[in-house]
């Protein structure tokens, strides 16, 4: 998924372990291997990473990545969702996509929400 220069955000390190501080840093790949990745901090430190820990930075390039064959078939909708970073060039949801749809969903549903949470609450009551 990464390559050799990309510049990711570390959004955990649950696999890996090591300094928490580096949570939502930069990390610049240096090695791509089958199961992991190598990638080196501002302040030269290495870790190694694994793709559910990283999240590719939006990159105002993006557009110019994508080949001109997928520039000509993508919509403008789908463009502009590249360009603001809520998908990626691989067309899926980036953590910053995700995070608007859940509140985009969160909205819609509210009440629905409100409605299980009182009947959760009265059956908590009941059991009591």
């Amino acid at each position: 998924m990464f390559k050799i220069g990309d510049k990711c955000k570390v959004l955990n390190l649950n696999i890996s372990g090591g300094d928490y501080r580096h949570i939502g840093q930069t990390v610049e790949i240096t090695n791509v291997y089958p199961e992991y990745y190598q990638g080196i901090f501002d302040d030269r430190i290495t870790y190694t990473l694994r793709d559910s820990e990283l999240e590719l930075l939006n990159n105002k390039k993006t557009m110019n990545k994508l080949n001109s064959m997928m520039k000509c078939l993508l919509d403008s909708d789908t463009k502009t969702l590249v360009k603001a970073g809520y998908i990626n060039g691989d067309l899926l949801l980036t953590q910053d996509g995700q995070d608007a749809l859940n509140s985009i969903v969160f909205e819609i549903n509210k009440a629905q929400l409100v409605k299980k949470a009182e009947e959760k609450l009265a059956e908590e009551k009941e059991d009591k």
